[in-house]
């Protein structure tokens, strides 16, 4: 998708975002991201290595008050995500192995529908979030063999690793936030937020899944009658 039509969608979704907010903020964080297998099958000639790495989000949040007691909670977030994979199959007769390292951004947009006040200033929101992918930086190599032939090795790089990563990624997740009012109409926030991915975290032969814990601080204006 070209870069006019990945702004616009942008402009659309924060217009909406701010549109329909009694409470309208900044929120940042960082991330430890958890790559791993779902079933893996251990007689299946497929060994995988993942390792994680640090990111970071940076977005507007919204919160619509419902009514009393129950808030409507959203945010979109620039969303950056590191790590590398290593994918080996195969037997006596020949193989495959896929390593890569990437770097990747993502416009991800949350909403937590379901809100419980353990406070007058905490509170568990439960939700799902949406991902688009929107950059990816990508370096490796895949490589195959067959018996008694040499190797086959194909260098990945940014231009041609697309097809590693889905355009949509979707997935759940269960935070908890502090607010401590600053002014009449403007509240600091402090969140931890736990992500649970539940669509493939790439395009390969194994099912691979993320999950992602979240510690972040926001700013947030508008009266919170909830």
């Amino acid at each position: 998708m070209e870069t006019r039509q990945l702004n616009l969608i942008s402009i659309i979704l924060m217009c909406s975002l701010t549109g329909v907010g009694q409470g309208i903020g900044f929120q940042g964080g960082i991330h430890y991201n958890h790559f791993y297998d779902y079933l893996k099958e251990q007689h299946s000639h497929v060994s995988t290595d993942y390792t994680s790495g640090i990111g970071f989000e940076a977005g507007i949040n919204s919160s619509l008050v419902i009514s009393p007691g129950f808030n409507l909670n959203l945010d979109l977030s620039l969303v950056q995500t590191t790590g590398d994979v290593q994918i080996i199959s195969g037997s006596q007769g020949g193989g495959h192995r896929l390593v890569f390292h990437t770097n990747r951004y993502q416009l991800s947009l949350g909403c937590a529908p379901v809100e419980f006040k353990l406070h007058p200033t905490h509170a568990i929101e439960f939700g799902f979030r949406l991902n688009y992918l929107l950059s990816q930086k990508t370096e490796g190599a895949e490589t195959s063999w067959i018996y008694l032939s040499p190797e086959k090795v194909t260098p990945i790089t940014s231009q041609n690793a697309d097809y590693l990563h889905p355009d949509w990624q979707a997935g759940l997740f269960l935070g908890w936030k502090k607010r401590k009012e600053l002014s009449p109409t403007t509240d600091l926030l402090l969140f931890a937020r736990y992500d649970f991915g539940l669509t493939r975290e790439f395009n390969t032969s194994t099912k691979n899944y993320s999950m992602r814990l979240t510690l972040g601080v926001g700013l947030q204006k508008g009266k919170q009658e909830g």
